[in-house]
């Protein structure tokens, strides 16, 4: 750290390596910057870190960040999330859930009942991605619903409260199957037209618990 006191500006991340930090203190310094985006972004901290031999250390660390506060909840996967340990699922603040697997057929819908989540949880945001929720109206409507009762149990189970949500959802879905959004809370709005996956989205966020 000497050395690097004698150059001007920030400390470039040769001479302030997130590894030196106390862990506590580093996760709670880079959480949101290492956050995956609602859109699936990558985080630009983790893409810039990644560019140099000389950050291979931080490179490291940041994604050993990265992948334990990130997790994205699918069809494949559901029933390693719904019982995952506690030291694992504490140490998770963003959860992405894919509600619909449109490539199997018949196609399933996320089922998260019996989740240990409902009982505690530190999640900080929540994504949902339900394009395809026409289909999932018309032929998992119950399934549909059960999984948006899940969200509020895992919602009202977090440790420190969900600060913001987002629901992802087909721009042309019905406006009349918009009932999802409206069950989790009031506090809603647009964040614009976006293209995901080749399909054109809306993006809805909410802020607080």
């Amino acid at each position: 750290m000497s050395q690097g006191l004698h150059v001007s500006g920030p400390y470039p991340p040769a001479y302030f390596p997130l590894a030196n930090l106390p862990r506590e203190i580093r996760d709670k310094i880079f959480v949101d910057l290492l956050a995956l985006g609602p859109l699936k972004q990558v985080p630009a901290l983790l893409i810039a870190l990644g560019c140099s031999k000389e950050w291979t250390t931080d490179y490291h660390e940041a994604q050993r960040i990265y992948f334990q506060q990130n997790y994205v909840v699918s069809v494949k996967n559901q029933e390693k999330f719904k019982y995952m340990d506690r030291k694992t699922r504490m140490a998770i603040r963003f959860l992405r859930f894919e509600v619909l697997q449109s490539n199997t057929n018949p196609t399933q819908c996320l089922n998260l009942r019996n989740s240990r989540a409902f009982c505690l949880n530190d999640f900080e945001a929540l994504t949902i991605d339900i394009t395809g929720l026409d289909e999932l109206e018309s032929s998992h409507g119950r399934d549909l619903r059960d999984f948006f009762c899940a969200v509020d149990y895992i919602r009202k189970a977090s440790l420190h409260g969900v600060r913001m949500m987002h629901v992802i959802i087909d721009q042309s879905a019905k406006r009349g199957l918009i009932w999802p959004l409206a069950s989790l809370g009031k506090n809603y709005q647009s964040k614009g037209v976006v293209i995901l996956n080749g399909r054109r989205v809306e993006l809805f966020g909410w802020q607080g618990n």
